[in-house]
């Protein structure tokens, strides 16, 4: 995606700024997505019944502020007007 959007808007730091914001939310998910399962486990609840439901939660929630905070604010604070 990043090489498309560097290609698209012809702006190599843009698309630099767009493989971080979506290696975040990769890397954000992977570590929801192992914490998840122990810590139901921890509180007594079935980890089957309730991870997929808060993964999606963390995931769509953190997404969304990495890509507000992260993408709009550096590419806001590193490109050029």
């Amino acid at each position: 995606m990043a090489v498309v959007t560097w290609l698209l808007y012809g702006q190599m730091l843009l698309g630099a700024i767009m493989a971080a914001a979506m290696l975040l939310n990769l890397l954000l998910a992977a570590l929801v997505g192992v914490a998840i399962p122990p810590g139901l486990k921890y509180l007594g609840r079935d980890p089957a019944m309730g991870s997929s439901i808060i993964l999606t939660f963390l995931t769509d929630a953190g997404g969304f502020f990495l890509f507000l905070f992260l993408f709009l604010g550096l590419a806001a604070a590193l490109l050029p007007n």
